[in-house]
């Protein structure tokens, strides 16, 4: 079972004053080496620990709804009030350009279905339905045949850079310091090492880690989209990507950036050191209207920045060209990665507008085990009921207060405003943007002993009691902050860590905001939900003391896995491909369909929801017991 290890703040001050101390106690020690010991020292109490009422004073009684409410006039609503719309692909603006929308259909007299996990009403998300060609028909879906009731776009034209750039200049006033994509001209570059910080220590040659203020703000995202140079772009991908640059940065008044981060694997191309090796790749790899938006790497890049890492794999380090693309491209506060398989069957920009906006209106106290739970409305009532029972469980109390000690590095997170959590009534970290976004729930690496990368970690005094946190999959939201902060350890401290627990685990031990998002998902074939409460959470809010969650098939490489087969979102799931392939082509006569899409008047609607994998390269995810199709790579 995992014990917060000093769950308070740690700074380089208190390792001077132990110095101090050392020294002192090491003089006495030499006066008195002759001399019998006295009692044993005893252990150091973490601060999590329950102490009865004679033992210290109680805080004030809490509130029985504790959940913060979120506020209409915040900065960021002002902000995007002040949106100046942008031109689309068809040279008209957005917001006047019937064409360029998607106009999803609402049918309030049928009951919306209702997800396995996650919430619609917590994140305010619209219940919507879209049928393929109203979500994807302004980009190009049905554009062949003749009843296509859309302008035609020759998208030969288009150039997604320069719609991004005029909409960012739109919006100049907004957005003073906004990024301007240059004709794909690369930012990347290897690493230029001195002779200091080839041969000394790196406690001798690290630069301290300066944190951004949060007044000094961009008011932008990127978002980073992942694929690879051998990827064959299908007229369904170029349909998703081209949705992804109109409804984010287009939509938003430049809010967004979109942009690919492709990975170059011919490790011969030279793409770094010969210009034209770069253009020709970068024309070979990438269609011609995304080519201004794309950066390219290779493993040489990263090896360059993290040698003593070693390992580059995505399996293992998925995070160190999305590290290196916020040191390059820092004009962002926030960065969404996202890959190049997921989708989002409703608008993509409305969706983590209102992701964003929940993370920020959540408080810190208790986030590590809010984030650990499949927040499920048939065993937990509301998400208001699962949040209070969860403070509850921990009689105010949280596991994680400030930053979590691993003795290797100076946290960049803040104070906390009080000593005690007890004393917070969920105000602290209000208002603040989440410095992580999970879009699934965070596990303990300690408590799961199928953790197929267990052991994995180097550069840590702690070894193998390091406290380690995992969120799969790699998608979600980070913060310049964050990144840097990660970018710092594996470049000067060659720290290391297994792809999926590295932003959780920085981010804990730095003491920045986390945010676990109750996501809604879907499961076809539906199991019994008992059976799936218990699968992914361990059983009931009761059921832990620490309010931490532990189910036994929440990572896909328990033994108990397959539970999650069939989900909307996973790593590797099924219900992807079961959804969209009837749904693409208006299959309403398929027998078996998957039951949250709505057969209605000879059209078929997927609900707003983000689904992954959903593969139109390589293999495809199988149901069990089913075999490979024939025509995969």
């Amino acid at each position: 079972m995992y014990t917060p290890l000093s769950i308070g703040r740690s700074s380089s001050r208190y390792r001077h004053i132990a110095a101090v101390a050392i020294l002192f106690l090491i003089s006495i020690l030499l006066y008195t080496l002759s001399f019998p010991s006295g009692q044993p020292v005893p252990e150091r109490v973490p601060s999590t620990t329950t102490t009865s009422s004679s033992e210290t004073s109680q805080p004030d009684a809490r509130p029985s709804s504790v959940r913060p409410t979120s506020s209409s006039n915040d900065t960021t609503t002002r902000f995007r009030s002040q949106r100046v719309p942008c031109k689309g692909p068809r040279g008209k603006l957005m917001s006047e350009s019937y064409d360029d929308q998607i106009h999803p259909s609402h049918y309030r007299n049928l009951t919306y279905p209702p997800p396995l996990s996650g919430s619609y009403e917590a994140l305010d998300l619209d219940k919507s339905w879209l049928t393929a060609a109203e979500r994807y028909g302004p980009y190009g879906l049905g554009e062949e045949e003749e009843n296509y009731t859309r302008s035609r776009v020759d998208w030969s034209t288009v150039n997604w850079a320069d719609l991004q750039n005029a909409c960012a200049e739109s919006n100049h006033e907004r957005l003073p310091d906004a990024y301007a994509f240059d004709h794909g001209r690369p930012r990347f570059a290897y690493r230029n090492r001195s002779w200091k910080e080839k041969w000394l220590p790196s406690s001798l040659t690290s630069p301290k880690i300066n944190p951004r203020p949060e007044t000094e703000k961009y008011h932008r995202s990127a978002i980073v989209i992942r694929t690879w140079s051998t990827y064959k772009y299908t007229p369904e991908d170029m349909w998703n990507l081209r949705s992804l640059v109109a409804e984010t940065a287009l939509a938003t008044g430049g809010e967004y950036a979109v942009f690919l981060l492709v990975d170059v694997k011919d490790q011969e191309a030279g793409i770094f050191t010969d210009p034209e090796a770069y253009d020709r790749v970068l024309r070979e790899a990438v269609p011609p209207e995304l080519q201004d938006i794309a950066v390219l790497f290779d493993d040489s890049l990263l090896d360059s920045w993290y040698p003593d890492v070693v390992e580059h794999l995505a399996i293992m380090q998925i995070m160190q060209p999305f590290q290196i693309f916020a040191q390059f491209y820092p004009e962002f506060d926030h960065y969404w990665q996202l890959e190049v398989d997921s989708r989002f069957l409703g608008h993509t920009g409305n969706m983590l507008d209102k992701l964003s906006d929940f993370a920020r209106n959540e408080p810190r106290k208790q986030a590590r085990e809010r984030a650990s739970w499949a927040y499920m409305a048939d065993y937990h009532g509301s998400y208001d009921d699962f949040f209070n029972a969860i403070d509850n469980v921990l009689d105010g109390d949280s596991s994680v207060w400030g930053p979590i000690d691993i003795h290797d590095i100076d946290p960049i997170g803040p104070e906390p405003p009080v000593d005690d959590p007890r004393e917070d009534h969920f105000s602290w970290g209000v208002g603040e943007d989440a410095d992580l976004i999970l879009l699934n729930t965070m596990e303990d690496a300690s408590r799961d002993e199928d953790w197929l990368f267990k052991g994995w970690q180097h550069g840590f005094s702690m070894g193998t009691k390091l406290p380690i946190f995992v969120s799969v999959v790699a998608q979600g939201r980070a913060s310049w902050n964050l990144l840097n902060a990660v970018h710092h350890a594996q470049a000067h401290a060659g720290m290391r860590i297994p792809s999926e627990a590295t932003l959780p685990s920085f981010a804990l031990w730095h003491g920045l905001k986390i945010s676990g998002i109750p996501l809604p998902v879907y499961q076809w074939p539906a199991r019994e939900r008992h059976e799936m409460e218990f699968a992914l959470n361990g059983g009931g809010l009761d059921a832990f003391p620490d309010g931490i969650a532990n189910g036994p098939a929440r990572y896909r490489g328990s033994s108990m896995g397959f539970f999650t087969n069939g989900m909307t979102w996973q790593w590797w799931t099924t219900l992807p491909e079961d959804l969209a392939n009837p749904w693409y082509i208006n299959e309403v006569d398929n027998p078996i369909l998957p039951d949250m899409l709505l057969n209605e008047g000879g059209h078929l609607y997927a609900p707003n929801i983000i689904i992954h994998p959903r593969k139109t390269n390589g293999k495809k995810p199988k149901h069990y017991g089913q075999e490979d199709d024939s025509d995969e790579e």
